[in-house]
């Protein structure tokens, strides 16, 4: 499997959050709440900071991808703002990103043989595009078999 193809696996997932929109494109404009899947993880050093690791899981069988969620919900900073983001942050629950990505085990259909969401990476002031919004980021671990 490819980055893109897992990466638009994992905003599909996202799909299912309600009030929460999803993209796979970093764009200079969004319209939140949104939640903006890419790849690699910048504020991680070393290897969790890494988009692929080619042969890192089984020797030669596997892939193993990171992405990086940045939940972006509001430019306001009020507690009903932080609630709500506190809601898409829960490990359960009709609006929890965590059970949304991992909805129906940790198979990611046919594009991943496991996906979960790992840790929540920060939680606050997240500048995007020039723009400060109160948010969190959450790291996405995947392992994909190689395709010959």
């Amino acid at each position: 499997m490819s980055l893109a193809v897992i990466r638009a696996g994992i905003a599909d997932r996202l799909t299912n959050v309600p009030g929460l929109r999803s993209s796979i494109w970093v764009k200079g404009n969004i319209s939140p709440p949104t939640a903006v899947v890419v790849p690699g993880d910048p504020s991680s050093s070393g290897p969790d900071g890494q988009a692929v690791t080619y042969d890192g899981t089984f020797g030669n069988g596997c892939h193993d991808y990171r992405f990086l969620i940045a939940v972006l919900v509001s430019t306001s900073h009020d507690p009903s703002a932080q609630r709500r983001l506190d809601e898409f942050l829960e490990p359960v629950g009709p609006h929890s990103i965590k059970a949304a990505v991992e909805a129906g085990g940790l198979r990611l259909d046919d594009r991943a043989d496991h996906v979960r969401i790992a840790a929540v990476t920060q939680y606050g002031i997240i500048p995007w595009a020039g723009i400060d919004y109160l948010g969190a980021t959450l790291r996405v671990e995947a392992t994909a078999s190689v395709q010959p």
